[in-house]
C-alpha cells in the first residue's frame, strides 16, 4: 500500500507537470521536429525563407516609390492651385483696365514686324494660367490613376503574399505543437501505466494526438503548395506590371510637359 502510495504520488506530479505544457514546442523540440518531417512531406523552408526576404525588400522599395509619388503629385497640385491663382489675380486687374496692355518695349525696338504682334492682354494671361492649372491637376489625377493607384495594388499584393507566409508559418507551428501533443499523450499513457489507471483514456488521447498530426501534415503541405503557386505568379504579375506602369506614366508626363510648354509659351512675348 506504501509502496502503492508513493507510485501514485509519483504520478500525480508527473501529469501536473504535463498540465502546464505550452503548446509551443521548445527550439529545440521543434527544429529536431522539423528536420524529421519537413523532408518527408517535400517541403523545402529554403525557398519560403528566400521568398519571405525578397517580398519585404520588394514591399520597402514599392512603399519608398509610393511615399515618393504621394509627395511628387501633392507638390504639383500645389503648384496648380498657385496658378490657378494668378490666373483670377490677372483676371481681376484686366476687369479695371479693360484696355489693351502698353507694348513691351522691346517690341519697338525690333521694328514693325513686332509691332503688329502686341503683347497678350491680361484677360488672355488669365486665361492662359487658369488652362495651366487644368493641365497640372489632369496630369496629377492622371498620375494617381495610372502611376499611384497601380503601385499601391503591387503594395497590396505584396501584403497578400506575407499574409500567406504567416499562415503558412502558423500551419508549421501548429505541426510542431501536434508532433508535442503526441509526445504529452505518450507520456500520459506512461504514467497511467505506472498507476495502474484509465489505459482506454490514455489510447484515445493517444489517437487524437496522431489524428491531430495527420491533420496538420495535410494543411501544411496544401498551404506549401499555395505558396509556391502564389509566388510563380506574383512574380510573373510584378515583371510584366511594373515596366508597363511606368511607361504609361512617362508618357503622360511628356505629353504634359510639351502641352504646358504650348500653352505658356505665348506669355514669353511675341519677340523672343
Amino acid at each position: 500500500t506504501l509502496g502503492g502510495s508513493w507510485v501514485k504520488r509519483i504520478a500525480k506530479r508527473v501529469e501536473d507537470g504535463l498540465r502546464a505544457v505550452t503548446h509551443e514546442a521548445p527550439t529545440g523540440e521543434r527544429d529536431r521536429v522539423l528536420r524529421r518531417e519537413l523532408p518527408r512531406l517535400n517541403i523545402d523552408l529554403t525557398a519560403i525563407e528566400e521568398l519571405r526576404k525578397e517580398l519585404n525588400e520588394h514591399g520597402d522599395r514599392i512603399k519608398a516609390v509610393v511615399d515618393a509619388t504621394e509627395k511628387m503629385i501633392a507638390v504639383r497640385r500645389a503648384q496648380g492651385y498657385e496658378m490657378a491663382r494668378l490666373g483670377a489675380y490677372f483676371g481681376a486687374m484686366a476687369q479695371l483696365d479693360a484696355a489693351p496692355t502698353p507694348l513691351h518695349p522691346s517690341t519697338v525696338q525690333n521694328g514693325a514686324a513686332c509691332r503688329d504682334q502686341p503683347e497678350p492682354s491680361l484677360t488672355e494671361i488669365s486665361n492662359r494660367f487658369e488652362s495651366a492649372s487644368n493641365n497640372l491637376q489632369d496630369l496629377n489625377d492622371h498620375g494617381s490613376r495610372e502611376l499611384l493607384g497601380p503601385l499601391r495594388f503591387q503594395l497590396g499584393l505584396t501584403h497578400s503574399m506575407c499574409t500567406l507566409l504567416e499562415n503558412h508559418d502558423n500551419c508549421l507551428q501548429a505541426l510542431c505543437t501536434a508532433h508535442e501533443n503526441v509526445a504529452v499523450a505518450k507520456k500520459r499513457h506512461a504514467s497511467a501505466r505506472a498507476q495502474h489507471g484509465d489505459l482506454a483514456e490514455a489510447d484515445r488521447l493517444a489517437q487524437g494526438a496522431k489524428r491531430e498530426v495527420a491533420a496538420a501534415e495535410v494543411a501544411l503541405t496544401e498551404i506549401y503548395q499555395s505558396v509556391l503557386n502564389e509566388a510563380q505568379r506574383f512574380r510573373a504579375t510584378r515583371s510584366h506590371s511594373l515596366p508597363k506602369i511606368v511607361a504609361n506614366f512617362l508618357r503622360a508626363e511628356s505629353d504634359a510637359a510639351a502641352s504646358q510648354a504650348e500653352i505658356l509659351a505665348p506669355l514669353a512675348g511675341p519677340c523672343r
